[in-house]
């Protein structure tokens, strides 16, 4: 069996604050973690060469390769990723396209209701809690 080490760390933005719930995953594998409300993070591996890649919602996301053959502690800093959006062109008067669609979906209601008898699904849904205790 391969020896473990573990890779940890802080992920923060350019101004040093930290990016909470930020993705740390390796490279085209389902292996990965979030990092806490805190920006820090765990992350378990097999020895060897591995690219870790860094992701949050608003930020650049970043890679890093790193030769794990021993434990490693990993600060990551995000930048600020801006997206600038195309001109938008707006008609008076004119219908909403999201009405012909409902319009479509309602003919065929029949259809849709009895196309699925039965529905279930496995959820996870993350949460934070935090509890401060003040002096006996």
């Amino acid at each position: 069996m391969p020896q473990q080490f573990s890779i940890s760390g802080k992920i923060t933005n350019q101004e040093g604050k930290p990016v909470p719930f930020a993705s740390v995953f390796i490279k085209n594998t389902t292996i990965g973690v979030s990092a806490n409300s805190e920006g820090t993070y765990l992350l378990r591996l097999n020895g060897g060469l591995q690219e870790i890649q860094y992701k949050a919602v608003g930020y650049a996301q970043q890679s890093k390769i790193v030769n794990l053959a021993a434990n490693q502690v990993i600060n990551i800093s995000l930048q600020t990723e801006t997206y600038q959006l195309k001109d938008v062109t707006v008609y008076a008067g004119a219908e909403d396209p999201a009405y012909a669609i409902m319009r479509k979906a309602i003919k065929k209601r029949k259809t849709y209701l009895n196309e699925v008898k039965a529905y279930t699904c496995d959820i996870y849904i993350k949460g934070l809690q935090k509890q401060n205790f003040h002096g006996f």
